[in-house]
C-alpha cells in the first residue's frame, strides 16, 4: 500500500511553475538615491573644496576690495571679536552636529595648515618689493587669502578645544596646552597686525622730543622725551672699482668693484688694470695745496694711486669718495675707462641719548639691531643722512609698540608645556610587564 504525505504549506506544483500562496509577494528592488556632494558624510574633498573657495574669496576681495578698511571692517578685527568665542562656543554645545563636528576635525585642520604653510612659503621666498609693485600688497601676512585662511585654521582650533574641553582627562589637558597654545599665537599675531604702531622720531642735536610720526604723517605724543648729544657713524675702509663706458648699461657704464680695503702700499688688479696705493688718507679735505689730513667729521677718504694698464701705460692721480667739505674724484686711465672710490660701507652708526621718563633722566646709546625698551615701546636706531655721513646732521629711530606679543609668548609658553607633558606620558607610559 502507498502511503501519500501532503505538505500544506508547500504550493502546489504545476507542470514547471511555482504559484506562490496569496499571502506572500515579491518585493520590487529599492532604487539608489545619489547623495549631493555636500549631502551624507563631510570629509576631506569638502575641506578642500571650502579651503580653495575661501581663497578665491581672498582673491576677489583683493581686487575689488584692497587693504584701506577701517578697524571696523578689518577681518581680523571680527575674527578677535566674533568668530573666536563663536567657535568656541559652537564646538562645544554642536560637538555632534555633523557640520560642526567636521569644521573642527582633522579634514579641514588638514586643509587649512597646508593652504597657510604654502602662504608662508610664498610670503618667505618672493621678494617683498615684488608683492609690493607687481600684487599692490604690502606683504603676504596681511592679505586677504592669508587673512581669511588664518581665520579657517583658528575657527578649527578653537573649535576643537571647546569640543576636547571636558572632561579633563589627561589626555585632553595635553591635547588643550598643545592647541589652545596654537590659537592663542595666532590670536597675538592678528593683535599685533592689527594694532601694531611703528612710527619714527627724527632727532636733533640738543633738541629733545617726545613727538613720533606714522606712515600717514600724524603725529604722536609719547610718554618720553629723548635728546640726541651726539651721532656716531663708523665705516669699513674704502674699496676701488673700475667703470668703463658701455652705451647698453642701464647708467652708460659697467663698475668693476674690487674686495681689498686701501691702506698706503696696497696692490691689487681689476680686469686686467695693476694698481698699487702710494699714499692713503683715511680723512681729507681738497684745498690750495691738494689733499691733506684733517680729522673732521665731514672729511672724505682719499687715496694717491697709481695705475698700469694691460698695455703698460701708467696713470697716477689722486682718487676720493667726495663728503660734504670735500669732492669726488676719480682717476682716468684713457677715453673708456676711469678709476673710482665708491662710497665706503656703513660699519656702525649708533646715537648717543638722554630719556627722560617719570621724571628720570638716563644715558643710553641706541645701535643698529640693540634696541632699548622704555616701558611697552621698543627703539630701534633706524637710520641718518647719507649724504652727509658721518656728518648727519639728525638721526632717524623707529619707535614700535606691539600689544600681541605678550600674547604671542602666553601661546608659545603654552606650547611648549604641551610638548613637555606628551613627552612626560611617552616617558612615563608603563609596557606590558609593568616596567617604565
Amino acid at each position: 500500500m502507498t502511503v501519500m504525505i501532503a505538505n500544506k504549506t508547500s504550493p502546489p506544483v504545476t507542470d514547471d511553475r511555482v504559484v506562490l500562496p496569496d499571502s506572500i509577494t515579491l518585493a520590487e528592488p529599492k532604487q539608489q538615491v545619489k547623495e549631493g556632494f555636500w549631502q551624507g558624510t563631510l570629509g576631506y574633498p569638502q575641506a578642500v573644496v571650502l579651503t580653495f573657495f575661501l581663497f578665491a574669496l581672498g582673491m576677489a576681495l583683493h581686487i575689488l576690495v584692497g587693504y584701506n578698511l577701517p578697524y571696523t571692517m578689518n577681518p581680523v578685527a571680527w575674527l578677535m571679536a566674533f568668530v573666536v568665542p563663536a567657535s568656541l562656543v559652537a564646538g562645544r554645545i554642536g560637538r555632534k552636529n555633523q557640520v560642526i563636528h567636521w569644521l573642527t576635525g582633522i579634514p579641514v585642520a588638514v586643509s587649512s595648515t597646508v593652504a597657510v604653510g604654502l602662504l608662508s612659503l610664498v610670503g618667505g621666498v618672493v621678494p617683498l618689493s615684488v608683492l609690493q609693485t607687481s600684487f599692490k600688497v604690502e606683504s603676504v601676512w596681511v592679505s586677504w587669502p592669508f587673512v581669511l585662511m588664518v581665520d579657517l585654521m583658528l575657527v578649527n582650533l578653537v573649535g576643537s578645544i571647546g569640543k576636547r574641553c571636558w572632561p579633563l582627562t589627561a589626555v585632553n589637558v595635553r591635547y588643550l596646552a598643545n592647541h589652545a597654545g596654537l590659537a592663542i599665537a595666532i590670536i597675538g599675531g592678528a593683535a599685533s597686525a592689527l594694532f601694531l604702531q611703528r612710527e619714527v622720531m627724527v632727532l636733533f642735536p640738543g633738541r629733545p622730543s617726545s613727538v613720533s610720526i606714522a606712515k600717514d604723517g600724524t603725529e604722536s605724543r609719547l610718554p618720553f622725551e629723548i635728546e640726541l648729544t651726539e651721532f656716531t657713524l663708523n665705516s669699513f675702509p674704502p674699496t676701488l672699482a673700475l667703470a668703463k663706458l658701455d652705451p647698453s648699461a642701464s647708467d652708460g657704464f659697467t663698475l668693476t668693484p674690487s674686495e681689498d680695503f686701501l691702506a698706503s702700499g696696497v696692490n691689487t688688479s681689476l680686469d686686467g688694470y695693476k694698481i698699487s696705493v702710494d699714499k692713503y688718507y683715511e680723512k681729507a679735505v681738497y684745498g690750495a695745496n691738494g689733499w691733506t689730513q684733517a680729522p673732521w667729521k665731514t672729511a672724505a677718504p682719499a687715496a694717491l694711486i697709481t695705475v698700469t694698464a694691460p698695455d703698460g701705460r701708467k696713470s697716477s692721480g689722486w682718487v676720493s669718495s667726495g663728503a660734504i667739505d670735500a669732492p669726488q674724484e676719480h682717476l682716468k686711465v684713457n677715453d673708456t675707462v676711469a678709476i673710482v672710490m665708491p662710497t665706503p660701507r656703513p660699519k656702525e652708526f649708533r646715537s648717543d641719548i638722554i630719556v627722560r621718563e617719570g621724571g628720570k633722566e638716563t644715558r643710553r646709546v641706541l645701535k643698529v639691531n640693540e634696541p632699548i625698551s622704555l616701558g611697552a615701546y621698543t627703539v630701534y636706531q633706524l637710520s641718518y643722512d647719507s649724504k652727509a655721513g658721518a656728518a648727519s646732521a639728525y638721526s632717524t629711530l623707529e619707535v614700535v609698540r606691539d600689544p600681541g606679543i605678550g600674547v604671542v609668548y602666553l601661546g608659545l609658553g603654552l606650547m611648549l608645556l604641551g610638548s613637555v607633558l606628551v613627552l612626560w606620558n611617552g616617558v612615563s607610559t608603563p609596557t606590558k610587564d609593568g616596567s617604565k
